[in-house]
């Protein structure tokens, strides 16, 4: 969801190339249906979603990589400690709540996914905030 979240509010226009993987996904997983159904209510189209692990290059490549949970956070700097101070939690970047996690909604209510989208969407002005001045 924050992947195709992040690419809306950047609109189509921007230089940012927004890609998200999992520490423990596979490879050509179409998202869920009650987060495609999340975004399409927003008006975001994430039906061309296809996941992929987290890999070596994605980390060397990217500029900036934001994950959802502190035990991500964790996971992902022990598997590549060298990219730990490119790696942030979403939430610290919500300017009203900063703290915590942002749960995986898999398997759960309509409700779980409105509320995953809140989080993630407080924290899109702060993030995309914090981005302008990487590329700054």
């Amino acid at each position: 969801m924050a992947e195709y979240m992040l690419k809306n509010y950047l609109g189509s226009d921007t230089r940012w190339l927004v890609a998200s993987a999992g520490v423990a996904a596979g490879r050509g997983f179409h998202g869920s249906a009650a987060a495609v159904e999340e975004l399409a209510d927003k008006g975001i189209n994430m039906t061309q979603h296809e996941s992929q692990p987290l890999d070596k290059k994605l980390v060397d490549d990217a500029s900036l990589i934001v994950v959802m949970t502190s035990s991500h956070l964790a996971q992902v700097c022990s598997i590549f400690p060298h990219v730990r101070e490119k790696c942030f939690l979403m939430k610290s970047f919500d300017r009203s709540d900063k703290s915590g996690d942002v749960e995986d909604p898999i398997g759960g209510s309509a409700e779980v996914y409105g509320k995953v989208y809140n989080e993630i969407d407080s924290a899109l002005p702060g993030l995309t905030e914090f981005m302008n001045h990487l590329k700054g």
